[in-house]
């Protein structure tokens, strides 16, 4: 069972009072950033990232394929027991991945969209 950690709350910057959550919160905030970045963003780890906005920038780009990174993604934190996840693209081009996983410490829920704003990731809790 991996300790689920605590950390300044921030999905795109540290809130002005410095707060912490912990726990699942603490996961899900992790994970939403990892998922809003690009493969390379992190100097010393080549693999973070979800790359999702070269995605929607490729020809060709699948539901399945989008489906598989996130989980990649997810895997990769040990703290995460399973995880599954459901893409859709529609046809202007937009896309979700909508994310649902356990944790020793119980669920966790999150939606990744991609369209012409970047990627967007919302924390639903479990």
């Amino acid at each position: 069972m991996a300790e689920l950690g605590s950390d300044f709350s921030c999905i795109d910057d540290i809130t002005p009072d410095l707060a912490v959550v912990s726990g699942v919160d603490c996961l899900e905030q992790s994970l939403a950033r990892e998922l809003q970045g690009s493969h390379g963003d992190l100097w010393y780890d080549p693999e973070w990232g979800g790359g999702f906005g070269d995605f929607i920038n490729s020809v060709g780009a699948s539901a399945w394929a989008m489906s598989a990174e996130a989980e990649r993604v997810c895997s990769r934190d040990e703290r995460v027991e399973s995880v599954s996840a459901d893409a859709t693209i529609d046809t202007e081009g937009e896309a979700s991945v909508r994310i649902a996983g356990e944790t020793s410490d119980g669920p966790f829920g999150l939606v990744a969209s991609i369209g012409a704003d970047g990627v967007i990731a919302t924390i639903l809790g479990g």
